[in-house]
């Protein structure tokens, strides 16, 4: 709020909705300014991104795919992680997989490009930095994180690589 009120030009994207009731009245113009990628991944929209981004930059694209699929979760089948996903039954690291991840991103890219962006923060280290890490990574654009307790003191999957991929981390511990 304090970085718009000095003329930043800021636009907020988030995966999920927010729970009903869940924004404080003061704040509610900033929910509904946010691009939410999920519902919005319906599979049309999420086709003709991946197409946007395989005629219209193909080396960024394969090379953030390759990426995505040296450094995903070992262990986990692309399949099963996907019919998982559907029954919102995933473990941690699971929804930490880079090429899992890789899907929806590429439709976060396009939507980012529309705007512009030169730059990309995440609020958090865990699948909000993934997303980042491969949206910047997609439109060749730094991106950044910040880093709670929650991200440092437990188990994260891929840290290496976003803490390479950084141009910026910012840490908020108590």
């Amino acid at each position: 709020i304090g970085l718009r009120a000095r003329g930043l030009d800021i636009k907020t994207f988030s995966l999920f909705l927010p729970k009903a009731g869940g924004a404080n009245e003061d704040v509610k113009y900033l929910a509904e300014d946010t691009f939410y990628l999920i519902p919005g991944a319906g599979v049309p929209a999420l086709l003709a991104a991946h197409l946007y981004f395989i005629f219209k930059s193909p080396r960024r694209y394969f090379r953030t795919w390759s990426f995505a699929l040296r450094n995903r979760t070992k262990g986990n089948s692309l399949l099963k992680t996907m019919a998982l996903l559907k029954s919102n039954n995933l473990s941690k690291q699971q929804r930490q997989d880079l090429l899992l991840h890789f899907v929806p991103a590429v439709l976060l890219a396009r939507e980012m490009k529309r705007h512009h962006f030169s730059l990309i923060n995440s609020h958090f280290a865990d699948a909000a930095a993934s997303f980042a890490m491969l949206t910047a990574k997609l439109l060749n654009i730094p991106f950044g994180m910040t880093m709670h307790a929650y991200d440092i003191f437990t188990p994260q999957f891929n840290m290496q690589q976003k803490l390479d991929e950084a141009k910026f981390i910012f840490t908020c511990t108590h």
